[in-house]
């Protein structure tokens, strides 16, 4: 079982981690696609639930309370008055709708997993990217979990086509599937570099045979 929140923890958007529900997004997407086992998404976490009320016996510590009659106010609005929803709650909560269903596709649910990061040396400290496989399908996967513009040269080794099966593309364009994203004049060749540009906190799932 995978998850970024759960009882016990102070929450991902809360002042004590992140600050911000959108800051929290690329280690989601991470977590949900890149593995073949069950997620868990914790009540409100799809709506950027910060646990930062003083609930019930509870202080405002960043976590949200079990053990006091309490109901979140962003669950509330959006299961129960979609017209008071906060725009920053729904634009999380597409995010979430998105990756989860994808994370549902025989390409993650699935597919083989290759690593990209252990090639791309220092690249590895601000992103982690990543090849799905199954059968024709393909998905490239690259997170930016750093506050600036990240334009990467990411190198593609051999290995993963030969792992993998991969097509080489000495050009294609492909259109994010979380986001409206679009990538054109790409190369995908082995030994090669695959040139992206994500921003702060960006995240990409390319679905390459497209």
């Amino acid at each position: 079982l995978s998850f970024l929140e759960n009882h016990d923890e102070q929450r991902a958007a809360s002042s004590f981690f992140a600050s911000d529900a959108l800051k929290a997004l690329p280690a989601f997407v991470c977590m949900s696609l890149m593995r073949t086992g069950p997620l868990m998404v914790y009540s409100g976490q799809e709506l950027g639930e910060r646990g930062m009320s003083a609930e019930g016996f509870s202080a405002a510590d960043g976590r949200t309370t079990i053990f006091d009659y309490w109901s979140l106010p962003c669950l509330r609005r959006h299961y129960f008055c979609p017209s008071e929803s906060d725009a920053a709650e729904e634009a999380v909560f597409r995010i979430y709708s998105k990756t989860l269903r994808l994370s549902s596709t025989d390409v993650v649910a699935k597919g083989m997993f290759f690593d990209l990061t252990y090639a791309n040396g220092p690249l590895g400290d601000t992103c982690f990217a990543f090849f799905r496989k199954h059968y024709d399908e393909e998905l490239l996967v690259v997170c930016n979990f750093s506050g600036s513009q990240l334009r990467a040269r990411l190198f593609i080794p051999d290995h993963a086509f030969r792992c993998l099966g991969l097509r080489q593309r000495p050009r294609f364009s492909a259109q994010c599937l979380l986001t409206a994203a679009r990538f054109s004049c790409l190369r995908l060749m082995p030994d090669d570099y695959l040139n992206l540009s994500l921003p702060p906190y960006g995240f990409i799932a390319l679905k390459l045979n497209e």
